[in-house]
């Protein structure tokens, strides 16, 4: 039982450092889209593209037998943590 436990813990880990690579890697878009929202004059916060994106996020939550509600506060975190990067560009 515990090779098993130790097999499945280390799969977890490999999951995760790939989401975190995944996450750095939509942060560094985000800076990207607050300069160039910077350099037009936009503002950082865009709550149509915002339900956009919850709405795509429930949709391919539920497909994947996923909770929807608990995939949307994750995205809602996400997408918090890339606004608060561009407000600092």
């Amino acid at each position: 039982m515990n090779d098993n436990l130790n097999v499945l813990r280390e799969k977890i880990s490999a999951v995760d450092e790939q989401i975190l690579m995944l996450l750095a890697e939509r942060v560094n878009i985000a800076k990207e889209i607050g300069k160039i929202k910077r350099e037009n004059g936009k503002p950082i916060a865009d709550r149509e593209r915002e339900k956009q994106v919850y709405a795509k996020v429930r949709m391919c939550a539920e497909k994947l037998g996923l909770n929807p509600k608990d995939c949307e506060q994750v995205f809602k975190d996400i997408v918090k943590m890339c606004k608060r990067v561009q407000y600092e560009l």
